[in-house]
């Protein structure tokens, strides 16, 4: 699926009112102050809302955006990079390198990948730190050693 087929798949029916409205960029359909023009406002509520401060060229304005939760993750594509548009760089280590392929499955890189998998996306496996506290159990059993 497209970027383009992804937004009107999620906005659905009210893809056609909002269509002009929607950046293309993160997904968020959002009022036009420049132009004094309101976004139409949604009728459900599976949406994601806020208001946001914008530069409008002359001072600084209120402005309304919202978008399907569908589309939550879509400004990075949820951190997959499409292998065509950003290859992988050469600094970054194999064994940091997750694969994203065509069937919809995702590996390692492994240098014994089979010669008819076809890799469509890529991320770097990133180290979480550590918790910051443990849970009222965990604490109990590290009393009792």
């Amino acid at each position: 699926m497209t970027e383009k087929e992804l937004l009107r798949c999620a906005y659905g029916s009210d893809f056609d009112l909002v269509h002009n409205f929607i950046d293309e960029h993160n997904g968020w359909c959002k009022d036009k102050p420049y132009n004094k023009i309101d976004c139409p406002r949604p009728n459900r509520s599976d949406i994601d809302e806020e208001w946001i401060r914008e530069d409008d060229g002359e001072r600084m304005v209120d402005v309304y955006r919202w978008r399907p939760q569908a589309l939550r993750g879509f400004e990075d594509n949820n951190g997959w990079n499409c292998i065509h548009d950003h290859p992988v760089p050469d600094d970054v280590p194999n064994d940091r390198l997750l694969l994203y392929f065509d069937n919809g499955s995702k590996k390692k890189f492994s240098e014994t990948l089979g010669m008819f998998e076809y890799v469509t996306h890529w991320r770097i496996i990133e180290d979480f730190p550590p918790p910051l506290y443990r849970d009222h159990f965990t604490e109990m059993m590290f009393k009792e050693l």
